[in-house]
């Protein structure tokens, strides 16, 4: 009797497994599929021969009409599904011996978050900048500090306006955000050179640009040019190519069109006019006689106030350039220096004399042809340079007309080696040093510093 029961048991217990195997031998089951161009349907017909499992699906989900390019071969079940159901926004499971198609899960989706920037005091901050990180997504706040963005949950959003720290919040289920901003003390603690003397940041209400000592640490040949790209709001542009020439530094774009647009420099209290001109009538540039390594801090005044300080001079903004000044100290020494090599990045792609001859003489044949048709006569470019007089009614004297071919460039043309040809590119340009090498001795006493 026990044995006839451990027997029944068995075989329930292999029946029951028996579905769970079957499923998963067909998922183990290699299958191919060589045709490129088939229906879904013709797909899903295919795979049941080849596993013998049934494919479950709902045409209202999947149209099973659409032709897909597929060629898979030796591939698992779930790879071979993976292919086929490619951006037809659906899956699929397995359960028993059926293989159900069903719709892809859906993907996170957008949705409006809204709130207010404020800072430490609640009083709302007007222009913050709202961005979405990784993202182009992005606004201001309002005149209420009030702003609005849509995005996906969990992402990133950042907050920043100047003079605080920035934030970033991630976003969740809350879309009703209150986000309050702290001042940033170490920036508003820095000190700036106004005109009237120096006052720190938190306390100047116009328009400053700065830029400190450390910032100038650049191999170049003038201040201007190590001034380039480092101000916000300040142009900086080489406007010829002659050596030492002068930088055009623009704090507020072009004012005016037939005065000048160079802005006022001050150099420790001293207006210096930029309007002079060397004895070759070259315009001289005024910060070429400054040394880098003795400017303590540049600060660029770009609005309206420079004209209040000084006049209409500062119209067009005003420089105003620190140097360093010595301390009460025993003797300090200073050295900075660099030395390097300098060549030319890119030459300008230019023919040879040889290519030079071709192009010169198609363009007499063009001309001499153009010249032939316009008088109703025919030749051929062939024609030698006295029969080009004749045709045309020259005298054989005549050396000057364009129709005629240079006697020089026919060795070229006939590709003789060893003729002159120059790179003038390389003649003028070389691979030349670059150094830079300065001392500085500061210093002083209760007297006086240096």
């Amino acid at each position: 009797m026990k044995k006839k029961q451990n027997y029944f048991r068995q075989l329930a217990l292999f029946l029951f497994m028996l579905p769970a195997s079957l499923t998963i031998q067909a998922q183990n089951q290699k299958i191919t599929l060589p045709q490129k161009q088939i229906t879904l349907r013709a797909a899903f017909e295919e795979i049941e021969k080849q596993t013998g499992l049934t494919v479950v699906y709902n045409e209202a989900v999947i149209n099973v009409n659409r032709n897909i390019s597929v060629n898979v071969s030796e591939k698992s079940l779930p790879e071979t599904m993976g292919a086929i159901l490619k951006g037809t926004q659906t899956t699929f499971k397995l359960q028993e011996k059926q293989i159900i198609i069903v719709p892809a899960p859906e993907t996170a989706s957008e949705r409006r978050y809204s709130g207010t920037v404020t800072d430490e005091k609640g009083e709302p901050i007007i222009g913050a900048s709202i961005s979405i990180k990784e993202t182009k997504t992005g606004t201001v706040t309002d005149v209420d500090g009030r702003f609005s963005v849509q995005a996906t949950n969990g992402a990133i959003l950042s907050v920043s306006y100047i003079g605080f720290t920035s934030q970033e919040v991630k976003l969740g289920n809350n879309t009703e955000l209150q986000i309050v901003l702290v001042e940033d003390q170490k920036q508003l603690d820095e000190v700036v050179v106004v005109g009237y003397g120096v006052q720190f940041k938190r306390d100047v209400t116009t328009a400053i640009a700065s830029l400190k000592a450390s910032e100038l640490a650049v191999p170049v040949t003038s201040l201007d040019q190590a001034m380039t790209g480092k101000l916000a709001g300040v142009q900086v542009l080489q406007p010829n190519g002659i050596p030492g020439g002068a930088m055009a530094i623009k704090v507020r774009g072009n004012g005016s069109i037939n005065a000048g647009n160079d802005p006022l420099y001050v150099i420790d209290g001293f207006p210096v006019s930029d309007g002079a001109a060397n004895a070759t009538g070259m315009k001289v540039n005024p910060l070429s006689s400054i040394n880098m390594n003795d400017i303590e801090s540049i600060e660029v005044l770009k609005d309206a106030s420079s004209a209040a300080i000084y006049g209409s001079r500062g119209a067009n903004g005003v420089v105003i350039i620190t140097t360093k000044k010595g301390k009460e100290s025993k003797p300090v020494v200073q050295y900075d220096g660099y030395y390097g090599w300098q060549k030319t990045t890119r030459k300008i792609e230019m023919m040879n004399a040889y290519q030079q001859a071709e192009i010169l003489y198609e363009a007499r044949n063009t001309t001499y042809l153009e010249a032939l048709s316009a008088a109703g006569l025919t030749g051929s470019i062939t024609d030698t340079n006295d029969e080009r007089r004749q045709k045309l009614g020259q005298p054989q004297t005549s050396r000057k007309l364009n129709y005629l071919i240079p006697e020089h460039i026919f060795p070229y043309l006939d590709g003789e080696q060893g003729l002159t040809d120059t790179d003038w590119q390389d003649e003028v340009m070389r691979t030349a040093p670059i150094q830079s090498h300065n001392i500085s001795i500061t210093g002083g006493t209760q007297a006086a510093y240096y």
